[in-house]
């Protein structure tokens, strides 16, 4: 076999930066090479996307000079965006608000301006027209008299009289139109985009006039830009799915490009997908029908699959644990109507000490209202039209025991001891499983009355059944016909994810506002997902080592601490890292970041913008009752943004999801030369949503940790864009003040009083108990943000004690302001956190605080699979223990409705600019097997290895990391896979996150693997022995032919490390959270939550069906043989 050479590099002609040849590799022919590197590429493609994108928003502009009449405008458009050919609306002359220009328009204005040197590249503003039209500013409008003098910029409506004879923009040929085209217009291409200087000064120094700018003139278009951009995200409808939403692409004949995809391939025997035919029609509520409580609801509904507990707490809805479908008393639904308050299942925990208060009776009173006609008026519908209702008895004796119109609190909330109400259940583990709404109210006393709970039926009802309609039961008013529920058959079937954003959707919203329903949904969408990962999980288990006996099951969690339960307890949990907001999932997510700092180097930004949802005109302009919110005075607004809040929670969870793209793609991007990014979606304890982000920046300062030189000139650089300036220190809201956060910036001057408004409402900290801990080694309690600051005249770099890395001070005059931004300030509205980054190690850190929260019920994986156990049934124990094992993650943390809106409306939790790849660095033996289910099938595929060693002959000098990094390999067949294509979505490099992360310290014990990965990463190869044989040499270990390779040879960086490079660690963090006094005992939760089934799943069902000590001591004989039927299937 021939030695193999090094790998070859070659040498980029445009960034002039030496590269491996698989940089070099053409797209279209992977045997041929060009004198582009990848990235060069990639930016020449996406220069030259712009610039035929200029050439068309010039033709567009050049239509819009011609004497055709402007397209007529309907009252219904009035309010849109103005038609291609119709001229903006001009502007008053001596208006502050500059153009609203898309900046590609404004960057490729001198495009059309002539021929210009080098020195009008650097200086935009020196460029000298050419045409014979004069440039007019877009959006200014100019008086016929001063046209001759006044500058023109590209898009402003001329006077038809100031037209000149002969167009010096042609217009384009039109195939309806009168004109014919006289010449090809061919304009000079445009230089490519100047990037944002860092070591600039953009913004002006505050001089005591609140009347002068706060921003730059390039800062106030993006805030504009971004305005523009959030006035055009509107709600509109399809007449096809009935769906009210956002970013509906509809056609001509308002269909929304969802269903236009669904229905593409669409049979002609077949119903189109969302349609009435389809059983995915859910009807209106007849508008004679009255609105009902909560609890009128529940007194009506055949089945109640939920225990509903109210506390004084919070300020939205928030949901803990399980929600499990069980029936009360015997028989399967409720047969006779309505229920008696006395047997609802609410449980009402309150302090002792508000028993009197006036707010919470008047709080109950509106909760717990029911009124008898109204309960009449809904039974007698749903005995007409519901298909569930159609054989129930409504019982006139227990409507006359309701009132008339009145509320029943007093019958449902009776104090009893605690004690007692355990004394109903069972003794022993309870699973934690319940189901917790959050009221409104102020925070009270530790101590709490806990309300009698009716007794309750053990046995759930499966929610996954194709049998009962058990949504259309529980929930009567929100399917006042029955019809669409999802056990529904149907020709054209739709996964229960699908279902559930369908209905969150429906046009007149009533699923998204219910206050259960959308909790009810999630739950069982989770423990859905949980069930199907259960199936699959043991079915590939047992493809691989066989059936697991529940002895063997016993033996390997009787110490969990030992290898052999590690690594199943690890197998399962890896099952739930797919199951979004769960434990692993987020552990999964941090290693995904860790790998983006690895791979992408220090990023140069982390911001954390957190929601103003109770004051964005933005987002009140798509809730009902906006006209009211706008003109009700401060106090008004406020309580009214509270309801409109809680009852349109999906609204304002899109919203902030929607507001944060844009911010990022807009102001984000163009202010600071984003390239890419990493973030996160976070809810707070009164459930609002906020946002973490990292950023990577083109042409941010480097740093040199142990320079000095360097680290001035790097906080020198970021102090221009990152300070803690208050422009009025002294500042004290004036009497009758207008609030800065309501405003649509479009409308507003962007002057130093607004900056300073907002900066003191959104950026000033105020120390309470989320911040304030106990240092452990001073043993005082600080805050752990640092706050009060000293103030500074100049930004510097400053090493906190007992920290690894530098930390950015920017300048400072108030001691309690937060870092910001003018420009992300200004156009967020809300309270941001900037900070430049100084390390991986920060990132490290960050990762660790703020992807891997343990919730304060979080135990270890192996605690919690002992835990469970006891309840692990005989029959198949491996998939009673994995999908208990499963649902204990899903239900260990608190979900606020916006969260639950954000999940149910399958919105991203984590969004990347980059596609991560889990490379398996284990010895190739030991890699895990690729298996695929088809029905009872298991078939084994190719794991990414194995890809890699069976390429085509034309790929055989093409390293592994390479071909991880830049090749498509996901088909079957070699001949099909392509190389990234420069400028596509997808078409950048691969993040590789690799497990393990051997130690690369030559002494250590991990060294052979090391060396091992770093040649299988690097050096083509087809079996594992070729890496041992190179340069006409041949070594005995890995270790040896590694250390050749390092003296040698001149490798691209794989993102693995370099030896002797000590592997980033998480820094213990030296606060300790202080013990809070908490709203609720948790021993309190785990005894109510006893009083559901003790089983999530059907087929868990049975768990503890005959190992009870009822079932043991009971005499079966006279039943055997009584159901010869179901002996088969056990």
């Amino acid at each position: 076999m021939e030695d193999e050479p090094p790998q070859a590099v070659r040498n980029c002609r445009t960034c002039k930066r030496d590269l491996p040849e698989v940089e070099f590799r053409s797209v279209k022919d992977p045997t041929k090479f060009t004198g582009q590197c990848t990235s060069c590429r990639v930016r020449q493609k996406e220069r030259v996307a712009e610039s035929r994108a200029a050439v068309a928003g010039l033709r567009n502009i050049a239509s819009r000079l011609s004497p055709r009449k402007a397209t007529k405008r309907t009252d219904l458009l009035a309010d849109l965006t103005p038609p291609r050919r119709t001229a903006p609306t001009p502007l008053p002359v001596n208006s502050q608000q500059p153009p609203s220009t898309p900046a590609l328009f404004r960057s490729l204005a001198p495009a059309v301006q002539g021929p210009f040197t080098p020195g009008e590249v650097d200086n935009p503003s020196s460029f000298t027209p050419t045409l014979s039209m004069p440039t007019v500013v877009l959006g200014t409008p100019i008086p016929p008299s001063t046209l001759s003098a006044a500058p023109v910029v590209l898009g402003t409506p001329i006077p038809q009289e100031s037209l000149p004879i002969t167009p010096s923009l042609p217009p384009q040929d039109q195939r309806r139109g009168r004109y014919t085209r006289q010449r090809t217009f061919n304009p000079r291409p445009r230089p490519q985009p100047q990037e944002r200087q860092f070591n600039q000064i953009v913004d002006s120094p505050f001089t005591g006039d609140l009347n002068l700018p706060a921003l730059s003139e390039e800062d106030q278009v993006l805030v504009r830009e971004f305005y523009s951009a959030l006035n055009d995200d509107n709600m509109l409808s399809c007449l096809r799915c009935k769906e009210r939403w956002f970013d509906m692409k509809r056609n001509k004949l308002n269909i929304c490009s969802r269903c236009i995809s669904r229905d593409r391939k669409r049979a002609s025997d077949e119903p189109y997908f969302f349609s009435a035919a389809n059983k995915l029609d859910f009807g209106e509520v007849p508008s004679n029908l009255p609105d009902l409580t909560m609890v009128e609801e529940m007194l009506i509904a055949r089945v109640h699959v939920h225990v509903k507990v109210l506390q004084v707490r919070g300020t939205q809805y928030k949901y803990r644990g399980h929600v499990v479908h069980f029936l009360r008393n015997v028989g399967k639904l409720f047969q006779e109507l309505p229920v008696l308050p006395e047997n609802l299942d609410i449980v009402l925990l309150r302090p002792p000490t508000m028993d009197g208060d006036p707010r919470l009776q008047q709080q109950f009173a509106r909760d717990f209202r029911v009124r008898r006609s109204c309960l009449l008026i809904w039974l007698r519908y749903l005995q007409r039209h519901h298909p569930g209702y159609r054989e129930i008895v409504v019982r006139e004796d227990l409507l006359q025991r309701l009132p008339v119109d009145g509320s029943i609190v007093d019958s449902i909330v009776t104090e009893t001891e605690f004690n007692a109400l355990q004394s109903r259940i069972f003794n022993g583990t309870p699973d934690y499983e319940g189901v917790t709404v959050l009221e409104d109210m102020s925070r009270g006393a530790q101590a709490q009355h806990q309300m009698s709970l009716p007794s309750i039926r053990r046995t759930p009802i499966n929610e996954f059944n194709h049998s009962q309609p058990l949504l259309s039961l529980a929930f009567p008013t929100l399917y006042p016909e029955g019809k669409a529920d999802f056990t529904e058959p149907r020709l054209r079937s739709i996964t229960y994810q699908d279902y559930l954003a369908h209905a969150m959707r429906w046009q007149d919203g009533r699923f998204a506002r219910h206050k259960t329903w959308p909790f009810v949904a999630l739950n069982t969408l989770l423990r859905a997902q949980v069930r199907k990962r259960s199936n699959y999980f043991v079915r590939q288990q047992e493809g691989r080592r066989g059936a697991l006996t529940r002895a063997e099951l016993e033996e390997a969690m009787a110490k969990p601490d030992e290898p052999e339960a590690q690594a199943l307890i690890q197998s399962i949990t890896r099952q739930a890292a797919v199951i979004r907001g769960t434990r692993p999932y987020w552990y999964k997510q941090r290693k995904e970041l860790e790998a983006y700092a690895y791979n992408l180097g220090r990023p140069g930004l982390f911001v954390t913008a957190s929601a103003a949802d109770y004051h964005w005109e933005s987002l009140y302009r798509h809730m009902p009752r906006f006209q009211e919110w706008q003109a009700a005075p401060e106090a008004a607004r406020m309580a009214l943004s509270r309801q409109l809040l809680r009852d349109n929670a999906h609204i304002a969870a899109y919203h902030f999801h929607k507001r944060y793209t844009l911010f990022r793609s807009i102001v984000v991007k163009q202010k600071f030369n984003l390239i890419d990014f990493w973030g996160r979606y976070e809810w707070q304890g009164r459930g609002s949503s906020h946002h973490h982000g990292l950023y990577w920046l083109s042409g941010h300062p480097d740093l040199d940790p142990d320079n000095d030189e360097s680290r001035t000139r790097f906080a020198r650089v970021w102090g221009y864009h990152v300070s803690a300036v208050n422009p009025e220190p002294q500042r004290i809201q004036a009497p009758g003040e207008g609030n800065p956060l309501t405003l649509n910036l479009l409308q507003q001057p962007l002057t130093v009083q607004l900056l300073s408004m907002v900066v003191n409402r959104v950026q000033r900290h105020h120390c309470n108990n989320y911040c304030m801990q106990l240092n452990k080694r001073t043993k005082q309690v600080e805050c752990r943000f640092g706050f009060p600051h000293g103030q500074r005249l100049l930004a510097s770099l400053d090493k906190l004690p007992h920290s690894k890395h530098w930390c950015f001070r920017g300048e400072r005059n108030d001691s309690q302001i937060n870092h910001y931004n003018r420009l992300l300030t200004v156009a967020w509205l809300a309270n941001t956190d900037i900070s430049p980054c100084t390390s991986l190690q920060q990132v490290v850190d960050y990762a660790a605080k703020y992807c891997s929260k343990s919730e304060k019920k979080s135990e270890s994986f192996a605690q919690i699979g002992k835990a469970l156990m006891p309840r692990v049934k005989d029959q198949n124990p491996l998939i009673s223990f994995t999908s208990k094992l499963l649902n204990q993650l899903v239900a260990e943390r608190d979900y606020s409705k916006q969260e639950v809106s954000h999940l149910l409306l399958g919105l991203p939790l984590q969004e990347g600019s980059r596609t991560c790849l889990y490379v398996d660095c284990r010895n190739p033996g030991r890699h895990s097997r690729s298996l695929q289910m088809d029905g009872d099938e298991v078939d084994e595929t190719p794991n990414v290895y194995e890809k890699y060693k069976q390429r085509p002959e034309s790929l055989g000098d093409l390293a592994y990391v390479s071909f991880l990094k830049y090749w498509n390999f996901r088909p079957r067949d070699p001949s099909k896979w392509k190389q990234w294509q420069p400028g596509n979505v997808n078409g950048r490099p691969r993040v590789l996150v690799y497990f393990p992360r051997y130690q690369a310290d030559p002494e250590g014990q991990q060294w052979p693997d090391y060396c091992r990965v770093k040649l299988t990463l690097n050096h083509p190869h087809r079996h594992l022995d070729e890496l041992l044989t190179f340069d006409g040499q041949t070594f005995r270990s890995h270790v040896q032919a590694f250390s050749y390779c390092w003296q040698h040879h001149s490798h691209s960086d794989d993102h693995y490390g370099r030896p002797k490079e000590v592997q980033l660690q998480p820094q213990e963090d030296q606060y300790e959270a202080l013990p809070v006094e908490e709203e609720y005992d948790d021993e309190d939760w785990m005894r109510l939550a006893a009083l559901l089934p003790d089983n999530p799943l059907t087929q868990e069902g049975l768990d503890l069906l005959g190992r009870r000590d009822i079932d043991v001591n009971y005499d079966w004989t006279r039943h055997v043989g009584t159901y010869p039927e179901l002996r088969a299937s056990y």
